[in-house]
């Protein structure tokens, strides 16, 4: 019984800090709606917009990422532990996949909405 509530709290635990990597990454922590179609790029060679900065080399975006996704290691080997290394690491791999596909597809929603109240208002003109 009190391991079966363990068990719980921790699927709990980690759905609230799934939420809240979501909110980190993909919002970028902001509340304001006005913030959420600020500063949004897509880069296709990988860290070359977070390595370089102002041209001097900074790595903290990157010790940032793999930081906020030590979690996902610790809370699949807590919920999963008979399941190989490699199950798990496949697990950490199709998190990260699917928030970038989510990063993707809310850059292209936020850019096709402004484009399409950008024609709106052409029209009322």
């Amino acid at each position: 019984m009190k391991g079966n509530r363990q068990r719980n709290l921790i699927r709990i635990l980690f759905i609230m800090y799934i939420l809240i990597l979501v909110w980190i990454l993909l919002f970028k922590m902001s509340f304001s709606i006005d913030e959420l179609y600020k500063n949004r790029s897509i880069n296709i060679i990988p860290f070359i917009g977070s390595v370089i900065i102002n041209g001097r080399i900074d790595i903290s975006e990157v010790i940032n990422n793999i930081a906020v996704f030590i979690p996902v290691a610790i809370y699949i080997c807590m919920l999963k532990k008979d399941w190989f290394i490699l199950k798990q690491i496949l697990v950490g791999f199709f998190i990260s996949l699917s928030i970038e596909v989510l990063h993707y597809i809310y850059f292209i929603v936020c850019k096709l909405i402004s484009i399409y109240v950008r024609n709106c208002i052409k029209l009322v003109k």
